[in-house]
């Protein structure tokens, strides 16, 4: 984050690029607050307690090669 608000910094002068860095910062943290959002829903959980369940009971288990160990 610092080299690109340190690229948009070298636009313009120090005002300018301060205010091109808040932006970038609150662009980034309303990101971050989407992602937190969307990975607690109830579809979240429910996405991953399907691949939970298919860790627990793999199908075949694991595969090996002719000299029996594990891929």
């Amino acid at each position: 984050m610092v080299s690109t608000t340190s690229a948009v910094a070298s636009a313009g002068g120090f005002t300018p690029a301060t205010h091109a860095g808040w932006w970038i910062v609150t662009g980034l943290g309303l990101t971050v607050l989407l992602l937190g959002l969307l990975t607690t829903t109830p579809w979240a959980a429910a996405t991953a307690a399907r691949v939970a369940a298919r860790f627990d009971h793999p199908a075949d288990g694991p595969r090996r090669d002719t000299a029996g160990h594990a891929r």
